[in-house]
């Protein structure tokens, strides 16, 4: 089998990717935009591949990481359709019969009522001094959990902006409140103060959507100073998050890949979710589109796993035609 056609369609915030086989199948993938030279390396190295080479592929793109990400979760959906099973059973199998979701925080009320039971919160933009910045978020955390109640969970999102000294500052004070994680607190890049940070605070700590290499992912457990792994679904794709994962297992490291992207992306990330032994929570963008169907809604916190081929969802491709052709 081999792909003979490849187009990749142009969505706001988003490259929508399909191949297409000599034996008829179809895979799609999701990435971050493409620029024109990495849309032109990827068709130079997919076309004319067999769709089970992806690991081979991943390293000719590794100039090109979302490039690669899109291809990766087309590849596996053709795979999973030609021996009629879901992706997650090429992976080892799933792990778990349903998946913990977590979604950006809009409409508290209304996402409880539509059965979503964790959110991502961002730090409050202002910032007049460092005493008010803490009790301003504390103020939030405080109303959302009185709103909310016991049973829902909360992700503080840094963003990766705060100097280290605010965001240890803030991480002592959050303590009370134990949280999922506290989210890119400061940057990633800068690992003296990330380790200084995890060490200083029990307030578990979540890194990696910005990363984009996967050379940069073992110094954080080396370090001991990562407690959630939260690479980019967007930019890594399902293998390399899960060969990942495996690394993270050894350092007792749990893994809530990153997603904010559309339907197909998000049914990629549910795939992968059910494949790994130390995933703990997955953030999901979008659902509902005219693109796609088959992606159930959350209930309780959780969705269930998919059971059919592939990604498990079917995209009504007259809807993606009409989106101008990536070039």
């Amino acid at each position: 089998m081999k792909i003979t056609h490849l187009k990749a369609f142009a969505l706001p915030g988003a490259t929508v990717v399909r191949i297409e086989t000599d034996s008829g199948l179809r895979g799609y993938g999701e990435c971050r935009p493409l620029a024109a030279r990495e849309l032109a390396l990827l068709k130079q190295v997919a076309l004319g591949a067999d769709p089970s080479t992806y690991e081979v592929l991943r390293l000719k793109l590794a100039d090109a990481p979302s490039a690669q990400a899109a291809l990766n979760m087309a590849m596996l959906d053709v795979l999973g359709k030609q021996a009629k099973v879901p992706i997650y059973s090429l992976l080892g199998g799933a792990t778990r019969h349903k998946v913990r979701v977590l979604t950006p925080l809009k409409d508290l009320s209304a996402q409880l009522r539509a059965g979503e039971r964790a959110f991502v919160v961002p730090v409050p933009p202002a910032r007049n001094s460092r005493f008010n910045f803490v009790a301003a978020t504390l103020e939030t955390l405080t109303k959302l959990r009185e709103q909310a109640g016991d049973d829902v969970d909360f992700v503080l999102d840094g963003q990766g902006k705060l100097p280290p000294a605010e965001a240890g500052n803030l991480s002592a004070a959050l303590e009370k409140f134990h949280l999922l994680w506290f989210d890119e607190p400061c940057p990633v890049a800068n690992l003296a103060a990330v380790r200084k940070l995890a060490r200083e605070n029990v307030t578990p700590l979540g890194f990696g959507r910005t990363i984009t290499s996967p050379a940069g992912v073992p110094d954080l457990f080396r370090e001991q100073a990562i407690d959630v792994l939260r690479l980019d679904i967007r930019l890594h794709g399902i293998a390399q998050i899960r060969r990942l994962a495996v690394i993270a297992e050894t350092y007792y490291t749990a893994v809530a890949p990153y997603n904010d992207g559309g339907p197909i992306a998000t049914a990629a990330a549910i795939q992968l979710a059910a494949s790994m032994p130390n995933f703990v929570i997955q953030q999901i963008g979008e659902l509902s589109s005219p693109l796609v169907s088959g992606l159930p809604s959350p209930r309780d916190g959780f969705i269930p796993l998919p059971t059919g081929p592939g990604l498990g969802i079917t995209v009504n491709d007259s809807a993606l035609e009409r989106f101008q052709e990536a070039a």
